[in-house]
């Protein structure tokens, strides 16, 4: 499901894959497809790249089995994902809050205790019936969704580069 509205989160990592020139490889001890890279600013942030070969809803365990294997520890995580109150083309940053509803990010939050990493937000919009969700966000965007999301991808990759920085400088400091 690729290409899907639920697998937003997905085609982000894919885009900074590209971008970065990153190979993403498949670890079979936690079932997910993991690429490393350092932060394009700062040599010393090592960033894990991990795209869970699961259903959405059920992603949590694989991510945080994956974040231990790679020694990433639950206030370095982060999530991307897709976004019911964000209309197409936008995206938000939001440092931290409840999983409201998503149960792919529920899925991570009841794993790592109740915290709540910060997560990359990105709109799919809502369908007209609440009873439509399930099949919406299992459904493509169409062709103008779509370029709308591509045209998106660079500056919220920036956006969550930036916050990465940001939260390393201000652990620094503290340190």
């Amino acid at each position: 499901m690729p290409n899907t509205r639920h697998s937003v989160g997905m085609r982000l990592i894919d885009f900074i894959a590209t971008q970065y020139n990153i190979e993403m490889k498949m670890n079979k001890k936690c079932s997910c497809s993991i690429g490393t890279m350092t932060h394009p600013k700062n040599n010393d942030i090592e960033l894990v790249l991990v795209k869970p070969k699961s259903f959405m809803n059920n992603c949590g365990c694989k991510i945080v089995k994956c974040s231990k294997i790679y020694q990433v520890f639950d206030h370095n995580l982060y999530l991307i994902h897709d976004e019911l109150d964000l209309v197409v083309g936008k995206y938000k940053l939001k440092e931290n809050g409840s999983p409201r509803g998503h149960n792919g990010v529920r899925s991570v939050h009841d794993i790592i205790n109740n915290q709540s990493p910060p997560r990359l937000l990105v709109g799919i919009d809502r369908p007209t019936s609440r009873n439509e969700v399930a099949d919406y966000v299992l459904n493509s965007f169409d062709n103008l969704q779509s370029k709308k999301i591509d045209e998106i991808l660079p500056i919220a990759v920036d956006v969550l580069f930036e916050h990465i920085l940001k939260k390393h400088r201000t652990i620094s400091v503290e340190s």
